[in-house]
């Protein structure tokens, strides 16, 4: 009886390869897209909160979090205005 670290025993099925269906690669290629999708939007929701003056990282769990397509649309909706860069006057005045 063969041990079952032998080699000889734990070399692939030439059968594996032939056993995955197209519709196996096409549920992964879909399922890696959504998660490029979540990744990027969730990127972009944390530099979006950023430069709005918010803080990015929770803005971004918050999304994630609170059923994520819906709360993204929800940000969308119901982000602030974005900070104007302060003239050379007015930074004068804070110092």
């Amino acid at each position: 009886m063969p041990a079952a670290n032998d080699p000889e025993t734990m070399t692939p099925s030439p059968h594996l390869l032939a056993s995955i269906s197209a519709s196996d690669i096409g549920e992964w290629l879909l399922a890696l897209v959504v998660l490029g999708l979540l990744v990027w939007s969730l990127r972009w929701v944390y530099a979006d909160a950023e430069a709005r003056g918010k803080d990015g990282c929770l803005v971004a769990v918050i999304v994630f979090l609170v059923c994520f397509p819906i709360s993204l649309l929800v940000w969308l909706a119901l982000r602030p205005k974005l900070r104007q860069p302060l003239t050379e006057s007015e930074s004068g005045r804070l110092n």
